[in-house]
């Protein structure tokens, strides 16, 4: 699940509000564990029916494979590697 605030502000005021209260009431039946953190840029995970890098290593590690430029991250051997379950 993934909620996306305007700011800070807007983040916390809606973490202390009756709302968020409601919403998360009963979570803790089907959830184990949740963690949050702020994210402050957007990123898009789903271009076109494809997977971008984002979408599939997630957004701090596709940020940091396009500073440094990590070309051998980013081709259709690593995507398939990513993709394809060995798992039974």
């Amino acid at each position: 699940m993934e909620i996306a605030f305007a700011s800070p502000l807007e983040r916390r005021t809606f973490y202390t509000s009756n709302a968020f209260g409601i919403a998360s009431s009963g979570l803790a039946e089907h959830v184990a564990q949740t963690s949050g953190f702020a994210v402050s840029g957007t990123y898009t995970y789903v271009r076109d029916g494809r997977l971008t890098l984002a979408g599939l290593r997630g957004s701090r590690p596709a940020q940091l494979i396009e500073r440094i430029g990590a070309v051998n991250q980013v081709g259709d051997d690593v995507r398939h590697l990513l993709l394809t379950s060995n798992m039974p």
